[in-house]
């Protein structure tokens, strides 16, 4: 029986991701100058290329991006679930729960379940109509469940070493900021001045900024809780 590794170098895949979502917006950010400061409609195409690349439109390339990181982590996360699988004092079922809470986050960003679900359109949820930062009105129930999400995390964190715990609650902090309170930005100037502004063009950039930098930093908090605890992995295959 052969044995063969697969060797993981942290830093290399952390530094490829960086370098994905940088890439990524800037590219998004030049297709702005071309929508203001080009009569793009003129060339074939362009418009849907330019839709392609751009952070603020759905199913496209960042999107893609974002449900595939999104993916890793939640793949990362049943990784360390099975590893803790039945464990006594492991907390193998907030990893669970973390790891389904991703996979469906990764499924929202792909095909926007949010609005599906809470039949959210243009600031309407559950038949009212909010405006101004409430303007994406998902943000409502969301902010209901965060004391529950406290209560139901603050042990499994607390049972986690200082780098981990620390990692853990830096990128959660950059990963809401982005998607709760960067965005509730976004929808206050889209009700005031729109959204054909550089104003809303720079929230949009910096929330989807935010967003990625948040789930990078949770995939490099993962591979390295990976590599403190448990240093190799063997996946056994049987007939």
């Amino acid at each position: 029986m052969q044995n063969h590794q697969l060797i993981i170098k942290i830093s290399a895949i952390i530094r490829l991701l960086s370098l994905v979502a940088i890439v990524l917006q800037l590219i998004s950010f030049s297709t702005r100058f071309i929508v203001c400061f080009t009569d793009y409609t003129q060339v074939k195409g362009l418009g849907f290329l330019i839709n392609m690349f751009y952070v603020g439109a759905e199913r496209n390339i960042p999107t893609a991006f974002s449900a595939f990181i999104l993916i890793v982590a939640s793949a990362l996360l049943f990784i360390i679930t099975a590893l803790k699988w039945k464990k006594p004092k492991s907390f193998y079922l907030i990893w669970l729960i973390l790891s389904f809470g991703f996979f469906y986050l990764a499924m929202d960003e792909a095909m926007i379940l949010h609005e599906t679900i809470l039949g959210q359109k243009d600031g309407i949820i559950l038949g009212r109509q909010f405006s101004g930062f409430l303007r994406h009105a998902w943000i409502i129930p969301f902010l209901f469940t965060i004391p529950f999400l406290i209560l139901l995390f603050f042990k499994f964190l607390m049972s986690l070493d200082k780098k981990t715990k620390n990692l853990f609650i830096l990128s959660a902090a950059l990963f809401v900021g982005g998607a709760v309170g960067i965005e509730s930005v976004g929808g206050y100037i889209k009700d005031t001045i729109g959204t054909d502004n550089w104003w809303y063009y720079t929230e949009v950039a910096i929330e989807e900024s935010f967003e990625m930098a948040g789930v990078i930093l949770f995939i490099y908090s993962l591979l390295d809780y990976l590599r403190v605890n448990y240093k190799t992995i063997s996946f056994p295959i049987i007939k």
